[in-house]
């Protein structure tokens, strides 16, 4: 339609922003009841190792980043770290709608659509938070807003007290001599919790990286000394299981 008729005609953008922006609270935390209901708290230990080994801080992200967006949850960094490690996040991966050229065409959208996630943490299902999702914008009268789900990766956290998590760390220590961080999560997203079910073998995520890699940056990068310490570090887990 021509946008002389928006006075009286909602357009599909509109709809869509309000069926999105009703999803989170001002603060991140996301609107859809049931969505925490299934999220395993952190134990002590696992907040006592994010706050000893993670570098983030609130001003560490802002200078990184460049960022002028407000950051959530960051009133102190003990919320800070239990909203980034442990706590599941609503994003809008992209979202589009009507007229984006050059110029100017006055047009009241047909059409909107955007790509969300979010982010899940044990013992979160995807299908289930989908469905509470979905649930939840039709109770709110978004009856026109369709969603599909694309795909879903079940959450997993390793318990750090296995003795499998024990061999990978007196490994580590013999190679890097205590220069090591353990973190009990990490905010990535891969099949563990797959092999998990399937062979009750706990997981821990090792790299070769260090603090200025740049982790998927154009000048990622890796020192050859980082390379050889692992190759090292595997020989010692090798050998802890003859």
């Amino acid at each position: 339609l021509h946008s002389s008729y928006a006075p009286v005609v909602d357009s599909a953008a509109w709809q869509l922003t309000s069926a999105i922006n009703s999803l989170r609270d001002p603060d991140g935390r996301i609107a859809v009841p049931g969505v925490y209901d299934q999220v395993r708290p952190a134990s002590d230990r696992e907040k006592q190792l994010v706050e000893k080994y993670s570098t983030i801080d609130a001003q560490l992200l802002v200078k990184s980043f460049k960022l002028s967006a407000p950051l959530l949850n960051s009133q102190t960094r003990a919320k800070l770290l239990q909203s980034l490690y442990f706590s599941p996040a609503l994003n809008i991966e992209g979202i589009s709608s009507g007229y984006e050229e050059n110029g100017v065409k006055t047009v009241l959208p047909a059409e909107a659509r955007a790509k969300l996630e979010i982010r899940l943490v044990p013992d979160q299902k995807p299908r289930d938070i989908f469905d509470k999702v979905v649930d939840f914008l039709k109770n709110k009268g978004f009856n026109n807003v369709k969603a599909v789900y694309t795909l879903g990766e079940d959450p997993y956290r390793s318990d750090l007290s296995s003795p499998e998590i024990e061999r990978v760390l007196k490994a580590m220590h013999k190679v890097y001599q205590g220069d090591l961080a353990l973190l009990p999560t990490s905010q990535g997203t891969g099949p563990m919790a797959y092999f998990d079910e399937n062979f009750h073998s706990s997981i821990a995520a090792v790299g070769i990286g260090y603090p200025n890699s740049a982790d998927h940056a154009p000048d990622e990068n890796v020192r050859i000394k980082d390379y050889f310490d692992h190759i090292d570090f595997i020989k010692e887990l090798i050998k802890s299981y003859e």
